[in-house]
């Protein structure tokens, strides 16, 4: 079962866009795409490609504890891609195909959100009330 597994331990779960209004625990919400451009800005979160909000084995400097882990995703075939070179989260924020993701690559940073279809499947971080 996937929960046995060491990925499952290290990365966790990426969740389809359908149920992820769901998945964070009762006083918490998912960020929206504002408090996502509120890290970025009150963290340098983007500089040198999310360095301050990326673990170190991963080129990162961490240096806010965010720890972000680059556990890749699903795509809209249901297929695991770029796990280990990215990092995609839901935001709580609408979009035109579904709801708006934070994207960060080992090159490539964008937490202001891109528009992303409900069927793939990103990681969730969730933010107390």
């Amino acid at each position: 079962a996937a929960k046995e597994t060491a990925n499952y331990n290290i990365f966790g779960v990426l969740y389809q866009g359908w149920i992820v209004s769901n998945v964070c625990p009762s006083g918490s919400h998912l960020p929206t795409q504002a408090e996502w451009t509120t890290l970025k800005n009150n963290t340098s979160g983007c500089n040198n490609n999310g360095s301050p909000l990326k673990i170190s084995w991963w080129g990162g400097a961490n240096t806010y504890g965010f720890g972000i882990l680059p556990g890749g995703f699903k795509d809209t075939n249901n297929e695991f891609v770029s796990f280990g070179g990215v990092a995609a989260f839901w935001t709580g924020t609408a979009s035109s195909n579904g709801i708006y993701y934070a994207y960060i690559t080992g090159d490539y940073c964008d937490l202001a959100g891109q528009d992303g279809n409900k069927n793939n499947g990103f990681s969730v971080r969730c933010i107390k009330d």
